[in-house]
């Protein structure tokens, strides 16, 4: 269950991942808090909780370490080694994987919002289905309208399933969403089975229509032609967004360029290192033994000196913790977000989603078969004249105007006098859910979706 609690700065939502593993993914975060030092109190759902990021760069501390003590201690000479030819090289390789590190993290973000726009794009299709067949289809027409909604609802999971590479449709059933037949004939049409569903929409509209079930069945059709195949193509779309990957030789070569600079890193960082500790330990090492400083080791001219030589090291520390894990994290990012369709923190919640659509089809179903009392005046044939002035009579006990059906009781509360009062507000009438009055407070406090935050 989830739920909405006061702290959200970052929410997750439980779900079901591969395998049935119990896994949250984030559906919000507050952006205020990245401009506070409590940005680095979050790991989850970040590139930094990537276990591949990590080993790869201990690979890398682990080379500068151990050729920063193989030149402290078994090189006499390590102070007068030059690091400048891999400076050098490091330079060069960030010149290059800037631009194009860059350039793919930026193609892979507007993918992925392109992925969002096509679920968008379904998701109006199917919303515009639900309205199109409460409007044109007669009120006795409930099972057609159901199954219209229930087809909708289908192909929406649909498109997450094949995204994830899933073939059940156990799920679907159990949901009511699919019976055994309408499954077992999609079980044939392998990846295509989201577009499969909306072939059926615009054959049930078809004949529904040759049987003169449509008070308009011409508009009626024309508009669910152009429901099926939008909605049929925004499914498309997004598989293409993720089965079509960047070029691959692009991407390796990205691979192997950041690879290479990181180790070109880690050699860097180990000859520095290594020269800065043994000046330091020869410079420690050389009076408790005994000897003056000049005659074996090459000490401090003045505390400047010292100060330089821990300040390189420091440096060197900070360039050797920070470069690759950036660097590999970009690339994490871009990787996570090539097919926002799985079960990682940061991709699309498939059951908020899912939940959210099949509660707002609810909603436009019930509110375009039940209409204000003006709409229905004029659907029994009432001229619009009286119809409106059936608006500006005195409402009865029940506090609907005389007329208005008892069934609308739950959804139709107030007085309906300041609808044609230039004088009033808008809060004069208010259009109430089974509750006395909704304010922005109780919006806020009353657990609507069950979001829960981690």
């Amino acid at each position: 269950m989830l739920r909405r609690t006061t702290s959200r700065t970052v929410i997750y939502m439980p779900t079901r991942g591969r395998h049935g593993r119990r896994k949250a993914q984030l559906i919000h975060y507050d952006e205020r808090v990245f401009s506070t030092w409590r940005v680095f109190m979050y790991c989850t759902g970040t590139v930094f909780s990537s276990k591949t990021l990590w080993a790869s760069c201990c690979v890398y501390w682990g080379l500068a370490l151990t050729l920063c003590v193989s030149l402290a201690y078994w090189e006499p000479e390590a102070e007068r080694i030059s690091h400048e030819s891999f400076q050098n090289i490091v330079n060069y390789f960030a010149t290059i994987i800037g631009f194009l590190l860059g350039l793919y993290l930026s193609t892979a973000l507007s993918r992925w919002w392109a992925a969002r726009q096509c679920i968008s794009e379904l998701w109006c299709w199917i919303a515009n289905l639900v309205v199109v067949a409460s409007v044109h289809l007669p009120e006795d027409m409930k099972e057609a309208k159901a199954m219209l909604r229930r087809y909708g609802l289908a192909s929406f999971h649909l498109t997450f399933d094949a995204a994830r590479g899933s073939e059940d449709l156990n799920e679907l059933m159990d949901r009511g969403l699919l019976t055994k037949e309408e499954a077992a004939i999609l079980q044939r049409g392998n990846a295509a089975k989201a577009e499969l569903v909306w072939g059926w929409v615009l054959k049930l509209f078809s004949l529904l229509a040759e049987k003169g079930r449509f008070a308009h069945p011409d508009m009626a059709l024309g508009v669910a032609h152009k429901i099926s195949l939008s909605a049929r193509s925004a499914v498309s779309n997004t598989w293409t967004y993720v089965d079509t990957q960047l070029p691959f030789s692009y991407v390796h070569l990205l691979g192997i360029l950041v690879h290479i600079n990181s180790i070109f890193v880690g050699l860097l960082s180990g000859i520095v290192l290594g020269k800065c500790t043994a000046r330091v330990a020869d410079n420690e090492r050389a009076p408790m033994m005994g000897f003056a400083r000049d005659e074996y080791t090459t000490p401090f001219a003045s505390r400047a000196d010292a100060w330089n030589v821990s300040q390189l090291l420091i440096q060197q520390l900070l360039f050797l913790f920070t470069i690759p894990v950036f660097y590999h994290g970009l690339l994490r990012l871009a990787e996570r977000i090539s097919n926002p369709f799985g079960y990682d923190e940061t991709d699309f919640p498939k059951e908020l989603y899912c939940q959210m659509l099949e509660e707002e089809t609810l909603a436009l179903q019930y509110a375009t078969e039940h209409p204000p009392h003006l709409i229905r005046r004029l659907a029994q044939g009432d001229p619009f004249e009286a119809a409106v002035a059936g608006l500006r009579e005195p409402t009865v006990a029940g506090g609907l105007p005389e007329g208005c059906n008892a069934d609308l009781q739950d959804c139709f509360r107030g007085d309906y006098g300041g609808l044609n009062d230039s004088r009033g507000s808008p809060s004069d009438t208010r259009l109430l859910l089974g509750r006395e009055s909704i304010t922005r407070q109780e919006t806020e406090e009353t657990p609507l979706l069950g979001w829960g935050v981690v």
